[in-house]
């Protein structure tokens, strides 16, 4: 997992780079015409203003590669159960 890890680390820049070109690719113009039709917030919208936003809103992330037993999922939800009633009681 480390090695995975540092892999990840080490090639972000390079995902970095290539999420941008996949953004201008993706949301082109001709996307966006089609979405100011079925989305009727966006007609007042500029193409330029809708892509910076969504830009700005993107998020990639790696899925874990640790895999937790399914008792320790079990386990970690209740100890969260937990400290919500406890707060609600208060």
């Amino acid at each position: 997992m480390r090695y995975i890890e540092g892999l990840r680390m080490k090639m972000q820049p390079l995902y970095a780079w290539f999420d941008n070109i996949v953004m201008y690719r993706a949301w082109n113009p001709a996307f966006y015409a089609r979405i100011q039709r079925q989305h009727k917030e966006y007609m007042n919208v500029s193409y330029e203003d809708a892509f910076s936003r969504w830009r700005e809103n993107f998020t990639a992330s790696w899925p874990s590669l640790l895999i937790e037993p399914r008792s320790e999922t079990i386990q970690v939800e209740d100890v969260k159960l937990q400290a919500i009633c406890a707060s609600l009681r208060r």
